[in-house]
C-alpha cells in the first residue's frame, strides 16, 4: 500500500506527521530533511497556503467540536 496510494497525515496545525512513499516522490519532499507544512509542501503559491491552511483550521475546529 505504501508504494501504491497517494496519501499523508495531517497535524491539526498542518503539519506532517506521515507521508506516503509514493506521495513524497511525486512532491519532490523528503521528510527527513524538511520541516514544511503540508501546504508549504503542496504548492508554492501564497494564496492556494492560505486556502489550504483556513480548510485544515476548519477541519480542526469541527472535529474539536465532535470531541
Amino acid at each position: 500500500m505504501e508504494n501504491t496510494l497517494l496519501y499523508c497525515r495531517v497535524a491539526p496545525d498542518g503539519t506532517l506527521v506521515h507521508i506516503g512513499e509514493k506521495f513524497s516522490k511525486l512532491l519532490q519532499y523528503n521528510p527527513f530533511v524538511s520541516d514544511k507544512t503540508f501546504s508549504q509542501i503542496v504548492t508554492p503559491i501564497e494564496k492556494e497556503r492560505r486556502n489550504i491552511d483556513q480548510l485544515i483550521s476548519k477541519i480542526k475546529e469541527v472535529v474539536g467540536k465532535e470531541n
